[in-house]
């Protein structure tokens, strides 16, 4: 399996993304390209692998995309060979989109004869040789990746909406077909109504199937797109999906009997006739699974994950059912992944911080729910200038814990091991303070529009300070944040504050609205870990509706609305 990633196997986040290799047979990774040590010259942008796994195509992009490289790699040798150079730019493919641009070169596929197709001001052929051959299409898009384009007899599939030459209205895109020698273009598809939209058109290796994503049959141009399938001479379209949150990325086997697409964050299968359900292979909970890619034989499907549609690691599972495994999977933190937890405010002595990166738990919620925090969770733990701090959830992406009061602002070291691995260590700036105000989402009752209420409570009850209890002037409010720094006495990480309670060293200031308000505690809330509290007099003369809130200390904080 060849992939693209912009982190090493040990965790170390690049500038770029480089090629790898796995190789099932031994479950080693190993590296095809360097561009990360280019300082971000150049780059892979895309590339596919070869039917018999021998060879790489991938494109190099230089000049911010305007040179485009095509290069070919063999996989048993690592050698690399520069078959072609594009300069020409990109094609404007409809005088109705005059302003649009497109990165030149990509989306490369390897014929069965050992060519290489690609994208850029159209479609070419370039050979090992270095001959170059366009192909007569005016304006047309490939679908990417491994995903199959091209049958083994030489048919190409592609979607347009000017395949011939420019047009003066609005067309409707379909799915077409062509020789690889030039010959035959032909509709495969017939839609007439402006408003329809394709994409990512693949056809099986024996070339009879073809399966598209698309709005067709929608009144609503901007409906979800759906998984639809269709036979190469125009006959049988059929729609195989219709959820709510539209299908992605199909892929169909060999034979295209089956076809396997992304569909509200799992991988389904099923029969690419419509002759039955769609089958899950994946039932992730706190990631999102898309990419996929069905092998011809229809056994296994590989594909990525992450969280909320980002792509952290790359798995494969089994069309029989079985559970799906990672293949490529560092453990790894984010650059500028280190935030407190209140309003993304900088980490501070004392408070929580979430760390955020790359497959730290498996598809998980695990939260310690007793005192002391534990320093591992879940076999995840997270070093601090090298020393374990307290762990209070975990997800396979996220990681919240707490700093120690005794941590030295300026620059703090951080890695996580997860199950004996270890992580990259990253270097973050920790401030003495960070004063930032909790606040969760509410709704305007007459406006219905939602905004941030701050977490403000009426003294004593609970209930907050919002619009249908709002607060009045000189009565006292019980504020919570982060990031108020070291306390007397100090509190060990992880443990609960006690009572009587402890007091900031620094009391910040706190204004409602324009005014200043006066502070009457400000320390930890007793009984709770790492829970700032400012108890705060309404001042007077401040007019009726929402006020922000500000806790600020040495100019810094974050203000947030309080009723």
């Amino acid at each position: 399996m060849v992939f693209g990633a912009a982190v090493d196997p040990d965790g170390t986040p690049q500038i770029v993304p480089d090629l790898w290799m796995w190789n099932a047979a031994n479950n080693a990774v190993q590296r095809l390209t360097n561009y990360a040590s280019a300082s971000g010259n150049a780059a892979v942008t895309s590339f596919a692998l070869s039917a018999d796994g021998s060879q790489v195509a991938y494109v190099a992009s230089l000049s911010g995309g305007l040179v485009g490289e095509i290069h070919v790699i063999d996989t048993a040798s690592g050698a690399d060979h520069l078959i072609a150079t594009d300069k020409q730019g990109c094609v404007q493919p409809e005088v109705t989109c005059p302003d649009c641009f497109f990165p030149c070169v990509q989306k490369p596929h390897f014929t069965a004869d050992g060519r290489v197709l690609y994208t850029a001001s159209t479609f070419y052929l370039a050979s090992a040789n270095g001959q170059v051959t366009p192909l007569p299409i005016y304006s047309g898009y490939l679908a990417s990746g491994p995903r199959r384009v091209i049958s083994d007899s030489g048919l190409l599939v592609f979607v347009s909406s000017a395949p011939s030459g420019p047009i003066n209205t609005s067309a409707p895109s379909n799915v077409y077909l062509i020789n690889l020698d030039g010959s035959g273009l032909r509709n495969v598809t017939q839609f007439t109504d402006a408003n329809t939209y394709v994409q990512d058109a693949v056809i099986s290796a024996d070339g009879g199937t073809i399966a598209f994503t698309g709005n067709a049959g929608s009144p609503d141009a901007s409906a979800p797109l759906q998984v639809f399938a269709i036979n190469a001479d125009g006959t049988g379209l059929r729609q195989l999906t219709s959820g709510p949150n539209g299908a992605a990325n199909p892929s169909l086997s060999g034979d295209g009997s089956l076809v396997a697409f992304d569909e509200s964050g799992q991988i389904e299968v099923m029969p690419a006739d419509g002759s039955g359900p769609a089958s899950s292979l994946t039932s992730f909970q706190y990631s999102t699974a898309q990419d996929a890619f069905l092998c011809d034989d229809a056994s296994q499907v590989a594909f990525t994950i992450g969280p909320n549609g980002a792509r952290g690691a790359i798995f494969e599972a089994s069309v029989t059912g079985a559970a799906s495994h990672p293949v490529y999977a560092p453990v790894s933190i984010n650059s500028g992944g280190v935030e407190g937890i209140a309003y993304w405010e900088p980490p501070s002595p004392g408070s929580f911080i979430s760390l955020y990166g790359l497959n730290f738990s498996g598809d998980e919620l695990v939260v310690a729910n007793t005192f002391p925090l534990p320093p591992t969770l879940n076999n995840v733990s997270l070093l601090v200038n090298g020393e374990n701090v307290p762990v209070e959830a975990v997800t396979p992406w996220q990681i919240n814990a707490q700093l120690p009061q005794n941590t030295p602002p300026g620059n703090v070291t951080f890695q996580v091991v997860a199950n004996g691995v270890s992580s990259n260590t990253v270097t973050e700036q920790i401030l003495s303070s960070a004063p930032a105000v909790f606040a969760f989402s509410e709704q305007d009752a007459q406006t219905g529009t939602s905004y941030w209420q701050a977490a403000a409570f009426h003294a004593g009850t609970g209930t907050p300070a919002d619009a249908a209890h709002p607060a009045g002037a000189g009565e006292i409010l019980e504020t919570y944040g982060s990031g108020l720094g070291q306390t007397n006495p100090a509190v060990p990480a992880g443990e609960p504050s006690p009572v009587p309670p402890a007091w900031a060293i620094v009391t910040p200031q706190v204004t409602i609205g324009s005014q200043p308000a006066r502070v009457t505690f400000a320390g930890l809330a007793p009984g709770l870990a790492s829970l700032y509290q400012i108890n705060v007099v309404v001042p007077e003369g401040l007019t009726p509706g929402p006020q922000s809130l500000n806790w600020t200390w040495d100019n810094r904080g974050a203000s947030i609305f309080v009723k």
